[in-house]
């Protein structure tokens, strides 16, 4: 309507704040090139980012977007003496998507240093540029216990 006012504050950096589009779908694609900055892989498997990954940077050529989108992955993990608590907040943050889902969901969390190094080798290696590690303990040392490990 003329004469209307955005509702939204005014941006505090020029092109706006970037947009990241999760999805595995031929839709997600679509919609990264038409409206995103970038694609995001929610606890994906590596293998299965990597292909993404692919697709991503194929549709975003083919569509004409200069330079690269941005690639964000995250995994889920936990150390010490918490794999029980891990799967309970997992099997239960996932249920509504049902038991299989869940239970996949709950037994990718990385649990082990060498499971945590790997996935930052493997994510980096296939061209992912930020990697969240995001803790399923609410215990505040799973911070220094992840520092200990990537550090």
């Amino acid at each position: 309507m003329p004469g209307t006012k955005p509702v939204s504050p005014p941006l505090v950096q020029e092109g706006g704040i970037p947009i990241l589009i999760g999805g595995m779908s031929d839709a997600a694609v679509r919609r990264v090139v038409e409206f995103g900055d970038g694609w995001t892989a929610g606890g994906a498997p590596l293998d299965v980012t990597r292909d993404m990954i692919s697709k991503v940077r194929a549709a975003w050529r083919d569509g004409g977007r200069d330079g690269e989108p941005r690639i964000v992955a995250l995994a889920y993990f936990s150390l010490g003496d918490t794999l029980e608590r891990s799967r309970a907040y997992l099997l239960d943050y996932y249920e509504p998507m049902g038991a299989g889902i869940a239970e996949m969901i709950a037994g990718s969390a990385l649990r082990s240093p060498d499971a945590i190094k790997g996935a930052v080798e493997g994510f980096a290696a296939i061209g992912v540029d930020e990697f969240i590690l995001d803790p399923t303990v609410s215990d505040p040392d799973q911070v220094d216990l992840l520092a200990g490990v990537v550090l």
